[in-house]
């Protein structure tokens, strides 16, 4: 039997650059569904259910939205070609007749564990407004077990040439296989004590991220054509995603002239002069890596980094 609804509340959700701005009606919204799938865990998506016609867009057009669909091609997952923030999936859970629409659902895990087919919107809690993503109940939903399994992409290139000592190399890619790599890195599991953060600013709590700090020299990648790079704030760091998928890849310094280092903050500029040889990656991408058993630090991007961003 599907939960009851509770209080409804109209929120707001937008993707990071604000060219898509949406409200719909929701159950006050305290937990979250996480999917263990191929392409939720790879975004760390979380998903929440508007109510039956509730959802409008604001700004922008779900039609301007890039769309992805892998697999049974029976679900498409929505984002923002200029930032990367996904914002919905629309679709099915089985294989739909003639003329049906996709349907809203508050409550798709009582549908599934009562093995009904149903057809469903789901909304990006990271794309909503005033949300603290860290505090939400996350509610399990297996949906790994779905067919067809998913094969991750295979890297075919050369070993990263950094020396690391104990190290060992591990692959990644995106979900639809056009951008793949190697890292070569101390092994990632409870030893690991280099750091993973998940920060909670603007742009990287839409992304869903949580990033590995390597040095350049420590990563191969193949593919950087397909990446969009979104450039924000201070200008010093680029995000890059795969324009197919969406799935976040990395975060790239810029290269920036003695005038443009100079109007950072000096915090920056520290950080800035010791980091930019780095390339951040976001270890969700990484294949045979389970963050559950890693030391992952929480990071107060949203009340650290100023200016604060503005929600639209």
């Amino acid at each position: 039997m599907a939960e009851p609804q509770g209080l409804l509340r109209t929120y707001r959700g937008n993707c990071h650059c604000k060219e898509f701005v949406y409200e719909a009606e929701i159950p006050e919204i305290h937990a979250a569904n996480q999917c263990n799938c191929s392409i939720c865990t790879k975004k760390g998506a979380l998903w929440v259910f508007p109510v039956k016609d509730s959802f409008r867009w604001v700004k922008g057009d779900e039609e301007d939205l890039t769309e992805y669909t892998f697999g049974r091609m029976l679900v498409g997952h929505k984002f923002c070609p200029a930032c990367g923030t996904s914002l919905l999936a629309r679709g099915f859970t089985h294989e739909p007749q003639p003329g049906e629409e996709p349907l809203f659902v508050l409550n798709p895990l009582a549908g599934a564990e009562e093995k009904k087919p149903i057809s469903l919107i789901m909304t990006q809690a990271r794309a909503i407004q005033g949300l603290n993503i860290y505090n939400l109940e996350r509610r399990p939903f297996d949906g790994a077990s779905l067919p067809p399994p998913y094969e991750p992409p295979l890297f075919a290139g050369p070993e990263p040439e950094a020396n690391v000592r104990g190290g060992r190399v591990y692959e990644g890619s995106c979900h639809c296989g056009a951008v793949t790599l190697a890292l070569k890195s101390k092994p990632l599991d409870s030893s690991y004590s280099s750091g993973i953060a998940e920060c909670n600013c603007s742009i990287c709590s839409r992304l869903g991220v949580a990033w590995l700090y390597p040095k350049a020299n420590q990563v191969v990648m193949n593919g950087q054509d397909h990446l969009t790079y979104y450039i924000m704030g201070n200008g010093m760091l680029a995000k890059g995603f795969c324009e197919i998928c969406g799935v976040p890849i990395d975060n790239k310094f810029q290269e920036l002239n003695s005038s443009e280092t100079s109007r950072l903050s000096y915090r920056n500029q520290i950080f800035y002069a010791i980091s930019k040889d780095g390339w951040f990656l976001n270890a969700k991408i990484l294949n045979d890596v389970d963050l559950s058993q890693m030391r992952v630090r929480h990071l107060n991007g949203w009340n650290d980094h100023k200016p604060a961003y503005v929600n639209p």
